[in-house]
């Protein structure tokens, strides 16, 4: 659930439609049940956008106070 969530919020979907929620509790819990968006017609679990608001930096070089400095040649 936790990778649909990204899924959707990396699309710009408001959710993405999920098989492996349909028989549990989560339905119960989040959200009703939604037709798939292929032809089969099963049931699918909407799992909502998860938002997220932070970022990985990969740097060569960083000081105490959270400064950062790239090199292409790294430490040197």
């Amino acid at each position: 659930m936790y990778y649909a969530g990204l899924r959707a919020a990396a699309q710009c979907l408001p959710f993405n439609p999920w098989r492996a929620g349909v028989g549990t509790s989560y339905p119960v819990v989040n959200a009703s049940l939604v037709s798939s968006p292929t032809d089969s017609g099963e049931p699918c679990s909407p799992v909502p956008a998860i938002e997220i608001d932070v970022a990985l930096l990969h740097a060569s070089i960083s000081d105490k106070f959270g400064n950062v400095q790239h090199s292409a040649y790294g430490l040197r």
